[in-house]
């Protein structure tokens, strides 16, 4: 029984090693079609990345600005005198969170994008684009989309779709293909980058985004400001305490 065993063992390695055999022999005898075939899709991918646009990127690295408020923070000293005076001092603490993270989430949000960004962009570019002509600096758009000669939208189109792209639908596009923000966790610096095929607009709509964001916390600062000088005003006249007048 062992010998048989053993010639069973022998003859099995035996076919093992014609089949390896064989394996390599047809590898070797079908290398020039795999060779081929390796090749035909190289040269495909290279002829499909040469038709596709040039996509330009507009890049801006924007520093946050630090929140803490100076009056607000030198009120804090005075809390404990104004408490006796039954005056509530707002917090510097309170209330306040990352501008950072905040304007990130600003700039991805569609209310931001429909009430500052819409208004201010031909929306052909984001929504029709064909390509763009750099000898002329021209943006040629999909004929069977938008007709730019009477100016009027002609595509295709299937509910809840519309003939005009809503904001939503613009919004998604823009945000998808056309904007990228990041964030350095080290230093907190935040890049934003727009693209296009045209350099241009690419830089255009960069600069819109950073003006846009900066005016809209701006008049946020602004409104945020006058309420607590209506709060002071308000408390100082609810006080007897000049030590707590003086402070305010």
């Amino acid at each position: 029984h062992m010998n048989e065993s053993y010639n069973d063992h022998q003859q099995s390695f035996a076919e093992d090693e014609i089949d390896f055999g064989e394996l390599f022999q047809a590898i070797k005898n079908g290398r020039w079609i795999i060779i081929s075939t390796t090749s035909f899709f190289i040269i495909i991918g290279v002829i499909i990345s040469l038709m596709l646009p040039n996509i330009y990127h507009s890049k801006a690295l924007l520093v946050p600005v630090n929140t803490s408020s100076g009056m607000l923070s030198s009120l804090q000293s005075y809390s404990g005198l104004a408490s006796l005076a039954g005056v509530n001092l707002p917090s510097s603490a309170s209330g306040i969170q990352d501008n950072t993270s905040t304007g990130i989430k600003k700039l991805n949000t569609l209310s931001f994008f429909e009430n500052n960004i819409l208004p201010k962009i031909f929306l052909p570019d984001l929504m029709a684009v064909k390509y763009w002509d750099s000898e002329t600096n021209t943006v040629i758009y999909d004929q069977d989309i938008y007709n730019i000669t009477n100016n009027s939208w002609i595509r295709d189109f299937a509910p809840p779709q519309q003939q005009i792209p809503s904001a939503q639908e613009s919004f998604k596009i823009f945000e998808e293909e056309n904007l990228e923000i990041s964030t350095d966790k080290k230093t907190g610096f935040v890049t934003i980058i727009t693209k296009h095929q045209s350099p241009y607009i690419s830089k255009q709509w960069n600069e819109l985004l950073i003006r846009e964001i900066n005016t809209f916390y701006r008049q946020k600062d602004k409104e945020e400001a006058q309420n607590s000088i209506e709060y002071l005003n308000a408390q100082l006249a609810a006080t007897s305490f000049s030590e707590v007048k003086e402070v305010m």
